[in-house]
């Protein structure tokens, strides 16, 4: 079972020592507690928190979104390349975040795999072999090569 529990509180539980991921633990403990009665939770084996993304993280799950889109592109004879710097920029195009890789699913739709529909049914019979994925000046530029 999987709950956000807590998650729409905002109160400040920092406090000497703390960390922003024992604070959180701390505000969904309690919220638990408020939320299932106390029969409840002494069946529960065991509580996981999770710790929030750090932006490295989104840009490692922003690469395996896009190793995700090899495989049909190649079931139609297309290769997908992307720069080094396009993670980066998928992450800045995050929703601050909110709605953790949620929002970086919706980046990667509407800027790259929307433009790769494009492109395909724009070449009008046209085979194509190669979309290359780069930034230029902060904006995803998807292309055919």
């Amino acid at each position: 079972m999987t709950s956000n529990a807590g998650s729409e509180r905002k109160e400040n539980a920092l406090g000497f020592g703390k960390v922003q991921n024992d604070a959180n633990k701390d505000k969904a403990m309690k919220a638990l507690k408020d939320f299932l009665r106390p029969e409840f939770i002494g069946r529960v084996d065991e509580v996981v928190f999770f710790n929030d993304l750090t932006e490295e993280n989104y840009e490692e799950i922003a690469v395996l979104m896009l190793n995700e889109l090899k495989e049909p592109l190649k079931d139609k004879a297309i290769e997908l390349a992307w720069t080094d710097d396009v993670p980066k920029a998928i992450v800045s195009k995050m929703d601050s975040g909110v709605r953790g890789a949620r929002d970086l699913r919706n980046v990667i739709r509407r800027n790259i795999e929307d433009r790769i529909a494009d492109i395909i049914i724009d070449a009008d019979g046209t085979p194509v072999t190669r979309i290359d994925v780069s930034v230029s000046d902060g904006d995803l530029l998807v292309k055919s090569a």
